[in-house]
């Protein structure tokens, strides 16, 4: 029959390489049998003292790694600087470029914009996981096999300097998206969002206000694009940057609510298709995310 100190000893080797196992159970046999000597001449019977010595040595796992067994870690502290470098890079380079060319591919090909919001996301969260996947097998496998990755050698210069950003890269990037979509549909439904009206097909947007009044919201639209990016790359909000988000938000409502209230935002004959009522809360609702992203914006500035 086993006594606990060879199951214990026995576990704790398991994982060692096995020209280091009989060196590795002699030393534990050692400090086990000195221990429960130290602990029978304290007063304990020898099963008490056994029992109590190998508590004091703990986890065997633990023990085996600390022996040189195989780590528990996935990628060690040795390796993670550069896998997550490189994760943080492939993720934020690659996989906008792909979203972006598969949103222009989409564009071209003439899916509508939630279709194609559907694919690109899609193809994004797939290309994500690929990445993490197969940078971290690759890390992985170098690391248990001690291969080593070249790193430049550190110094003072390579500090980043402090800066106050409350902007982040999503914020910015959802900001876009949000603003290209909206651009999108307001362009995709001249030809394709279409509606039969006593036999003819129609937009719903009324093609009459075209010129100019959806010509300057979509000069707005962009207009709030490259506010975005600004912002993103000040890092935070300023007064002036709120300033420009409000008279942008304003502009945008402003020409919303005016074809609105005159009747003339929707192709005539398109709000009858809609089930009564329906129309109200949507305006309600534009009319909240604007007001909320331009307070928003002095919020962000003035809480500095």
């Amino acid at each position: 029959m086993t006594t606990l100190t060879q199951r214990y000893v026995h576990a704790a080797v398991a994982g060692i390489p096995e020209e280091q196992r009989d060196d590795v159970a002699d030393e534990l046999n050692a400090s086990v049998a000195d221990a429960i000597d130290d602990l029978v001449s304290s007063g304990l019977t020898p099963e008490e003292a056994e029992l109590q010595a190998l508590n004091d040595l703990g986890d065997p796992a633990v023990l085996s790694e600390r022996f040189g067994g195989r780590p528990r870690h996935l990628i060690g502290p040795a390796y993670f600087p550069q896998y997550s470098q490189l994760l943080r890079t492939l993720l934020l380079v690659v996989v906008p470029i792909v979203a972006a060319a598969s949103l222009l591919a989409q564009a071209l090909a003439g899916s509508s914009p939630v279709d194609a919001v559907l694919t690109v996301i899609g193809i994004g969260f797939q290309l994500g996981v690929q990445i993490a996947f197969w940078v971290t097998l690759v890390f992985a496998l170098l690391e248990r096999s001690h291969t080593p990755v070249p790193s430049a050698a550190w110094s003072p210069d390579d500090l980043p300097e402090i800066t106050d950003r409350r902007v982040g890269l999503g914020e910015t990037v959802f900001g876009i998206c949000a603003l290209t979509v909206l651009i999108w549909a307001i362009l995709w439904q001249r030809d394709h969002w279409l509606v039969t009206l006593g036999g003819a097909e129609v937009p719903v947007l009324n093609a009459d206000v075209w010129s100019p009044w959806l010509t300057v919201l979509l000069m707005v639209l962009l207009a709030s694009i490259v506010l975005e990016i600004v912002t993103y790359r000040v890092g935070h909000w300023t007064v002036g940057l709120a300033a420009v988000n409000t008279v942008l938000n304003v502009a945008f409502l402003g020409i919303v609510m005016w074809l609105w209230a005159a009747e003339r935002l929707l192709t005539p004959g398109v709000a009858d298709l809609v089930p009564g009522g329906l129309l109200t809360p949507l305006v309600w609702i534009v009319v909240g995310i604007t007001v909320f992203d331009a307070v928003e914006g002095w919020w962000q500035a003035l809480r500095r």
